[in-house]
């Protein structure tokens, strides 16, 4: 609920921004709310590189192998978690 309750608040927060530039230059709010975008995307790609490389799949089909009795290492740590949490938000 607390990740739910983030995101919300940051999107809000986003979009209030870019509603406040686009009024006196709509090219500059374009620019914030593509770079809002690259920002997000960079942060989750560095999150997945140096903290976790596990979280760089959906998870799905590491939790089906992993319910099916193969051991996959480093798949249900809190590194893996913070990783897939942060890079969501």
């Amino acid at each position: 609920a607390a990740m739910l309750f983030m995101e919300a608040r940051l999107a809000t927060m986003k979009f209030a921004l870019v509603w406040l530039v686009y009024r006196s230059s709509p090219v500059l709010a374009v620019a914030i709310f593509l770079g809002y975008g690259v920002l997000a995307a960079l942060a989750a790609a560095l999150l997945v590189l140096y903290v976790s490389p596990r979280a760089a799949s959906s998870g799905i089909p590491d939790m089906k192998a992993y319910l099916n009795g193969n051991s996959i290492p480093g798949f249900l740590t809190q590194r893996t978690w913070l990783a897939r949490t942060l890079g969501l938000v």
